[in-house]
């Protein structure tokens, strides 16, 4: 989740709502364009509602579970960035760090855990760490798109010679389609029964971007491409996944050099 969205959670919880957008742009210092695109992610999630010009919070069981998350902890410690998807990774199965590691960078893995301790949300046993929070998995049970017990579909992250299984995806890919970056981790798909398309492979890498490096590498990728891409399959694909950025602004960029990928 990003801080943009768990600054206006917080605001429509502390206040019951905002009566117009112009509203909530004086309260979160943020434009109302940004904060429109904003409230349609949080409006597909289901956690917020617009009354004609006013803009509430949902009061669907799932949002009743995110109030009070809120209530008890901090949503930034809890679910900022990556946070969320190491959550859910451990909702799926205890893992220990070495296993989270294959899938999140060593920084996040370490931060994330720490503070997850520290609000008392996970337990670790033998060395592998599962969720202890009657709270935390009840939200990450009734808003997660994927059941955990019959749904496998992850991407996984793999050091340069580490065995990890999965099919090559995102970043791993951009260099087969004039793309010329390569990443020190693999991305690995696992688990699905379809033929990853450049579709998958786009919408996968603007899902897994970690910093507007890898964002504007997207938007490279896009320029380079956008002949052979499916526009809608590519939105369609990124709506499966918790997503930092949007594919709107990717298909706004220039075309360019940027941070040291280069477009024939």
């Amino acid at each position: 989740m990003r801080r943009i969205e768990i600054k206006v959670l917080e605001e429509l919880k502390n206040r019951g709502g905002v009566e117009t957008l112009v509203e909530l742009a004086e309260l979160t210092g943020k434009s109302k364009g940004w904060l429109s695109e904003v409230i349609r992610g949080l409006e597909r999630r289901d956690f917020v509602k617009r009354e004609g010009r006013k803009i509430r919070l949902s009061s669907n069981y799932e949002t009743r579970v995110l109030n009070s998350l809120m209530s008890s902890f901090s949503l930034e410690k809890l679910l900022l960035g990556k946070r969320e998807d190491i959550l859910r990774s451990l909702f799926l199965k205890p893992k220990s760090i070495s296993e989270l590691e294959r899938e999140f960078s060593k920084s996040m893995v370490y931060k994330s855990v720490r503070d997850f301790e520290e609000l008392g949300v996970v337990g670790v046993h033998e060395g592998d760490y599962f969720i202890i929070s009657a709270e935390l998995k009840e939200f990450l049970k009734v808003t997660s798109h994927l059941d955990p017990e019959i749904d496998k579909k992850i991407i996984v992250k793999a050091g340069r010679g580490e065995e990890g299984g999965g099919i090559e995806t995102a970043f791993s890919k951009f260099s087969e389609y004039g793309v010329e970056y390569y990443p020190k981790d693999r991305y690995l798909y696992k688990g699905g029964e379809e033929e990853l398309t450049i579709n998958h492979i786009l919408a996968h890498a603007i899902a897994l971007a970690e910093d507007k490096k890898q964002f504007a590498i997207c938007g490279i990728f896009y320029l380079k491409n956008r002949d052979k891409i499916d526009d809608k399959a590519v939105s369609n694909g990124i709506s499966d996944w918790r997503c930092k950025f949007n594919f709107s602004f990717v298909k706004r960029m220039r075309r360019k050099q940027y941070c040291g990928a280069q477009v024939a």
